[in-house]
């Protein structure tokens, strides 16, 4: 957009566009003689209306689409979240008694003395979340996080707008003789019981367990290998025995295994 005032031409307001690597020229004249108000009107006016266009009605239009792509887009994934839950609930169901199980004997192997030759210590998962990295945070898992992440209908997903869940039963159920093993470049939410609870964020899994004696924890990225108890540097984090989580939620599953 542009003016152009010459003799004898006089005020022309000339229209430029470029479309594929081509200009486009359109002049319109506004006056044959040098006139101050129109020169004027036309350095005001054509700015002033594209900018109340642009900002009064394409950008406004261009904000209501997103929106309405936005909640589309959100509607369907919750509809797919709802679905994988409801199929992730239905596992866990069906490999609860055996995940609790192997618990159970993880824990009486954790208060048994030492057997000589014997190479199980014990590994009891005591709690496990899987989720949005950014609520997984070391700093922000609480004693409240973890009643948070329970899951019992797919209506939660949407009335509570969960991001991250509770997978203690299938991480249990993984664990065999004393040790549970994660393969490297496969994500987790594949793994049997678990689910996508935050499609296009990044997820990690969170690991409270008990071993040799002492709480631990572990975060692996989604598609993160690793194999517990030890299995490389940063594995095994080592609670304080102070902690309120350890006092409020860990050492109350370990009981809950020995006493059932």
């Amino acid at each position: 957009l542009g003016v152009v005032t010459a003799l004898p031409a006089g005020v022309m307001l000339r229209l430029r566009f470029q479309k594929s690597g081509h200009n486009f020229e359109f002049p319109i004249l506004l006056s044959p003689v040098l006139d101050p108000y129109v020169i004027a009107g036309a350095h005001i006016f054509p700015p002033a209306i594209i900018y109340a266009v642009l900002h009064g009605i394409v950008s406004p239009a261009a904000r209501a689409l997103h929106i309405r792509r936005t909640s589309v887009l959100r509607a369907k994934q919750i509809e797919s979240v709802q679905r994988e839950l409801e199929s992730s609930l239905e596992a866990i169901e069906m490999i609860r008694h055996v995940a609790e199980r192997k618990m159970r004997r993880e824990a009486e192997l954790l208060s048994a003395p030492p057997s000589v030759g014997s190479d199980q210590a014990g590994l009891v998962i005591a709690k496990a979340l899987y989720g949005d990295a950014e609520l997984l945070k070391d700093d922000r898992i609480q004693v409240e996080t973890f009643d948070a992440c329970i899951v019992r209908s797919p209506e939660d997903i949407v009335q509570r707008g969960i991001t991250c869940v509770d997978v203690t039963i299938p991480v249990a159920y993984a664990c065999d003789k004393s040790s549970l093993e994660f393969h490297a470049g496969f994500p987790k939410s594949k793994l049997f019981g678990f689910f996508d609870p935050c499609p296009g964020r990044e997820k990690v899994l969170v690991i409270f367990y008990r071993s040799a004696g002492r709480w631990l924890r572990v975060q692996l990225a989604d598609t993160e290998g690793c194999r517990l108890p030890g299995g490389g540097r940063g594995r095994g984090m080592v609670l304080d025995a102070a902690d309120a989580i350890v006092h409020m939620v860990l050492e109350p599953s370990l009981r809950e295994y020995l006493d059932s």
